[in-house]
C-alpha cells in the first residue's frame, strides 16, 4: 500500500482556497480604479492566482508519473468530467431562475436558455473541468515522455518558459512588434496547462532536487512573481484608464514563478500532525466536489449583493475571509455528503 503524500494534499487544499478566495473577491472589480477597495481587489486577488497552473501540476505530478496506464480507464475518466460539466451547467442554470424571476423579474423562458447553452454560453467556472479532460487525455503520451526521456523534458521545460512564458507574454502585454512573430505558433493556447502538468512530473520525478532547493530563494520567487503581478495590473490599469485583467488571464512568467515556488515550499513543509494530516486529506479528496459547490454560495452571495466591496476598515476584509471559510465549509459538507448518497446507490 502506498504511503499518502500529504505535502500534495497541502498543494491540493492551498489552491482550492485561493480559487474560493477569487471568486469571492471577483466584486472588487467594479470599484473605482486606484479606489481603496479596488487596491485591496488586485492586492488579494493577485496573491491567488496561481491556482489553476497548481492544480494541473499537481494532476501531472500524480498522473503522469505512473508505470503505465489503462487509455480506457481514461477515457472513461474523461466521459465522467463530461457527464459532470452537463449536469454542472443544468445545475447552475436551475439554482439560477428563482434570481431571474423574483430578484430581476426576467421571464424563464425554457428555449432560450437551451439556445443559450448550446451557443456555448455556459458559466465561465467550468472551463476547469475542460482543463482537466485536455490534461488527462494527454497522459498516455504524457507518461511515455516522463518515463523514457534522458534531460529532454528539462529543455522542453526551459523552451517553454522562454517562448511562451517570456517572449509572447512580452509581446502581448507591451506590444513589442518584433516578438510578434511567434504568435504564429499560436503557442499561447491551452497547451500551457498540459506543459503545467508535466512541470509537475518533472518535479516528482526529480523530487530532491527541488525540495532541497533553496527556501529562501523559493520564498524569493513567489514574492517577485506576486509583485510583478500587481505592478503590471496597476501599470496596465493606468495606461488604459480602466481595470486592465489581461496579466490575470495570460500565461506569464510572473504566474510561472509563483506556482513554481508554493509548489516546491508546500512539498518541503514537514507535516507530523494527525488531525492536519486528516483534514488534508478530507479536503483534498473533495476538491472537485467544493469547487462544484461554491459556485452555489458565490452567486448567492453576489445576487443577493452581499459582497462587501467597501475595504475602507480592517473590520470589512476580515468579513472577506469569514466568507471564504464559511463557503469553504458548506461546500466541504455538501460534497462530503454528495459523494455518500453516490456511494450509497
Amino acid at each position: 500500500m502506498k504511503q499518502r503524500d500529504y505535502n500534495l494534499d497541502l498543494v491540493k487544499t492551498l489552491a482550492i482556497i485561493a480559487t474560493v478566495g477569487i471568486h469571492l473577491n471577483a466584486c472588487g472589480s467594479i470599484c473605482q480604479i486606484y479606489s481603496k477597495t479596488w487596491n485591496f481587489f488586485v492586492l488579494f486577488g493577485s496573491l491567488l492566482r496561481f491556482c489553476v497552473p497548481v492544480f494541473c501540476m499537481a494532476t501531472g505530478y500524480l498522473l503522469y508519473t505512473k508505470d503505465s496506464i489503462d487509455i480506457n480507464k481514461i477515457l472513461k475518466k474523461v466521459l465522467k468530467f463530461a457527464i459532470i460539466f452537463v449536469l454542472a451547467e443544468i445545475v447552475y442554470r436551475i439554482s439560477y431562475c428563482p434570481y431571474m424571476k423574483y430578484l430581476y423579474g426576467e421571464k424563464i423562458v425554457l428555449h432560450n436558455i437551451i439556445e443559450d447553452i448550446l451557443q456555448g454560453n455556459i458559466k465561465p467556472h467550468l472551463y476547469f473541468l475542460q482543463i482537466i479532460s485536455l490534461v488527462y487525455l494527454f497522459a498516455p503520451l504524457g507518461i511515455l515522455i516522463v518515463k523514457n526521456e534522458n534531460k529532454e523534458l528539462s529543455y522542453l521545460l526551459k523552451l517553454w518558459i522562454i517562448l511562451s512564458m517570456c517572449t509572447l507574454f512580452l509581446a502581448d502585454t507591451f506590444n513589442i512588434r518584433i516578438f510578434k512573430i511567434f504568435n504564429i505558433y499560436i503557442l499561447n493556447g491551452a497547451y500551457n496547462f498540459i506543459i503545467y502538468a508535466m512541470l509537475g512530473a518533472y518535479i516528482r520525478k526529480y523530487k530532491k532536487i527541488h525540495v532541497n532547493f533553496n527556501t529562501v530563494l523559493c520564498i524569493l520567487g513567489f514574492f517577485i512573481g506576486y509583485l510583478g503581478i500587481v505592478f503590471l495590473m496597476w501599470k496596465l490599469s493606468k495606461t488604459s484608464g480602466q481595470s486592465d485583467y489581461s496579466i490575470w488571464d495570460s500565461v506569464n512568467i510572473f504566474t510561472f514563478l509563483m506556482s513554481y515556488s508554493l509548489f516546491v515550499l508546500a512539498l518541503k513543509v514537514k507535516i507530523n500532525s494527525n488531525k492536519i494530516k486528516k483534514i488534508l486529506t478530507l479536503v483534498s479528496k473533495n476538491t472537485l466536489g467544493i469547487y462544484l459547490v461554491h459556485v452555489l454560495f458565490t452567486d448567492f452571495i453576489h445576487n443577493m449583493d452581499l459582497d462587501y466591496i467597501n475595504f475602507f476598515g480592517i473590520e470589512k476584509i476580515l468579513i472577506l475571509f469569514i466568507d471564504l471559510f464559511i463557503v469553504l465549509f458548506l461546500s466541504l459538507g455538501i460534497s462530503i455528503l454528495a459523494k455518500k448518497i453516490f456511494q450509497r446507490n
